[in-house]
């Protein structure tokens, strides 16, 4: 099987996760007759049994020129028998209905679990935003609404992998530069973090302004509640330093609901806080609620509860801290992650 990838990733702040697997897992792959192309220029592609397109190659063009992108899509159909939209936006929510008609499936790093509900209108384009616009009456100053998603529609949209299957040790920033240079699998690997001393309970320090409030509006509530405790924007050096360091630490949804920092806490065996995101399914499933991280209520009602009860208990609390770190580990350095990966993917193009 011949797979062509069409991406523009390092333009962009996803940590290559679209490629990452497959160059890390490259001779797991080959093993199985899979083979792939990354292509940074739709001119240069070929024909293949399978393309796959990182929405973000068109994503100055949904505003400038959205015509481009369906005369490329359908260009492409004529170069495979199977033609996929990798949906690499932070969110379960906004899904680009608009490209549906050109393609076989649609990708997504996460997805909602009740899919019927992509058939609701969100305010702010995502559940969480529109739970805080409908809770707290909080406003966009430029109102954006998804869009509903027809039955038909629905059954294109498929769970892919997570940015978790990417680097997130502190050799990346270094690395990076390189591997956006040399696409080459021996520079794309997954490393295993040695323990550090644990001297700090908690790390909070994370972005709270962005340009929509109801984005803005959870990660201000959590700052202000946790205001002892948090630290404003911090070199990445320092930043990575008094993580590795931490007992514990909050990861606010972004963008979307998955943050770096979830996989970073992972990495350094700290325990994740966040919240709740049981309305979603993502692949690898790092995020079992009691054993992998602990959850808090959207309305921060239980925050501080869960905060003062590890405090009070921060030995009953380390096992999920281990939890985390050893499933994260065992789909990116353990001896089957490959294989994982590549049954995943398998599953996927069958589907």
């Amino acid at each position: 099987m011949n797979i062509q990838i069409i991406t523009k990733t390092f333009e962009y702040s996803n940590k290559n996760s679209i490629i990452f697997p497959f160059l890390a897992f490259q001779k797991k792959l080959y093993e199985s007759n899979i083979y792939f192309k990354i292509l940074l220029d739709i001119n240069q592609v070929n024909y293949s049994d399978i393309i796959i397109v990182d929405s973000k190659y068109h994503r100055n063009y949904w505003k400038s020129n959205e015509n481009i992108i369906y005369e490329d899509f359908v260009k492409l159909k004529n170069y495979t028998n199977k033609l996929i939209y990798f949906d690499t936006t932070d969110s379960t929510g906004m899904i680009q209905s608009e490209i549906f008609n050109y393609v076989d499936s649609y990708w997504k790093f996460q997805i909602l679990k009740d899919r019927s509900q992509y058939k609701k209108i969100f305010y702010g384009g995502r559940i969480f935003s529109n739970y805080y616009h409908k809770k707290f009456k909080v406003n966009d100053q430029n109102v954006l609404m998804s869009k509903s998603i027809n039955d038909n529609d629905l059954s294109k949209i498929k769970l892919a992998w997570n940015f978790g299957l990417a680097d997130y040790s502190y050799k990346n920033k270094y690395l990076f530069f390189l591997r956006k240079k040399l696409l080459l699998d021996k520079l794309f690997f997954f490393s295993k973090k040695n323990n550090n001393i644990k001297n700090n309970f908690m790390f909070a320090a994370f972005n709270y302004q962005y340009s929509r409030e109801t984005i803005s509006f959870q990660r201000k509530k959590i700052k202000d509640l946790m205001k002892d405790i948090y630290l404003e924007k911090i070199q990445e050096l320092d930043y990575n330093f008094k993580l590795s360091r931490s007992k514990c630490v909050i990861s606010p949804f972004g963008w979307g609901e998955l943050a770096y920092r979830d996989f970073e806490g992972f990495y350094n065996k700290c325990i994740l806080i966040k919240p709740n995101i049981d309305h979603l399914l993502t692949w690898p499933n790092f995020f079992v609620k009691d054993e992998t991280y602990l959850d808090f209520a959207w309305d921060f009602s239980n925050l501080l509860d869960v905060v003062q009860s590890i405090k009070l208990n921060q030995k009953k609390y380390e096992d999920i801290a281990l939890n985390g770190f050893n499933i994260y580990h065992n789909y990116t350095t353990g001896k089957n992650a490959g294989e994982y990966f590549l049954n995943h993917l398998n599953n996927l193009l069958d589907d």
